[in-house]
Parts: C-alpha cells; sequence; structure tokens
C-alpha cells in the first residue's frame, strides 16, 4: 500500500505541474482526487493527525499570500496536499526547495526579462503601502502585470520531489 500512495503523490504532483505550466490553473479535482485516492490506499495510516495538522497550519499561514494575490489558491492548495502526506518535516524539507529553485528561476527570468529593478521597486513600494496600514490592492494583476511575471510553482514542486528522491 505504501507504494501505491507514492505512486498518487507523484501522480498529483505531476498532473497539477502539467497543467500549471500549461493553463497556469490546478484543477481542484487534481487535488481532490489525489488526496482521497492517497488517503484510501493508505487508510488510517495515512490520516496522521500530524499531517492533517501540518495541512491545515500551512493553509493558515498561506492564506495571505493568497488573499494580496502573491500566490494562486491551487498552489496554496497543492503544498497542503505535500503537508497532508508527507508531514512537518518533510513537507517544508520539499516545499523549501521548491522555493529556492523558483526563487533562483525567477531572479533569471526577471534579469534576462529587464525588468528585475522594476518589479523589485514595485515589491519594496508595496510592502511599504502594507507596513503603513494601507491595502494597495491586490499584488499581481493580470492586466497590469502580465503573464511573463508568474511562474508554475507546482512545477518546482515536482522538481524539488524528484531532487528529494535521487
Amino acid at each position: 500500500m505504501e507504494l501505491i500512495r507514492e505512486y498518487v503523490f507523484f501522480l498529483t504532483l505531476f498532473l497539477s505541474a502539467f497543467c500549471d505550466v500549461f493553463k497556469r490553473r490546478i484543477p481542484n479535482v487534481i487535488l481532490f482526487t489525489g488526496a482521497v485516492l492517497y488517503a484510501a490506499a493508505g487508510g488510517r495510516e495515512a490520516l496522521k493527525a500530524e499531517n492533517i495538522f501540518g495541512a491545515i497550519l500551512v493553509t493558515a499561514a498561506l492564506f495571505p499570500l493568497f488573499r494580496f494575490r502573491m500566490a494562486g489558491a491551487g498552489d496554496i492548495k497543492l503544498i497542503a496536499f505535500v503537508f497532508f502526506k508527507s508531514g512537518l518535516n518533510e513537507g517544508i524539507k520539499l516545499c523549501l526547495t521548491a522555493l529556492f529553485a523558483a526563487g533562483i528561476w525567477a531572479l533569471i527570468k526577471l534579469i534576462s526579462s529587464g525588468c528585475a529593478l522594476k518589479r523589485f521597486r514595485y515589491f519594496f513600494a508595496y510592502l511599504n503601502c502594507c507596513i503603513k496600514g494601507a491595502y494597495p490592492g491586490p499584488y499581481y494583476l493580470p492586466e497590469r502585470d502580465g503573464r511573463e511575471v508568474t511562474l508554475p510553482f507546482a512545477l518546482f514542486i515536482f522538481a524539488a520531489l524528484i531532487i528529494n528522491i535521487i
């Protein structure tokens, strides 16, 4: 049963990454089906309280990123799924690996496109407004910012899984 759960986890992350790369969305059906199949394959063993707590904790902690449109809801649900499967320690390790890889890729992308200085200025101005207590509106708006400033974070979570397997 453990092998089946690992395959379900791998396939869920793969499908999420595929959809995120090509559609820039992670369909709920993929994550819901992955979570249900994972839980069904593991029975009570798959429903550890610490893993469920980790998923709830990370969802609550990352909700402000969704609220300010700095991360998509699918990304946050995918991270919660990772914590649901892996627990706090492994979930943190996997997500930090993904975050590090995504950060490097984002920096390369910003520098190569020539908009790094503009995006850093925007980020610090946005942060300054938030510190002062003002709500500057959503951080990312496709109409204003375009699609080139976004990253398919699910791809980096999948890559982190591959790196951690190796």
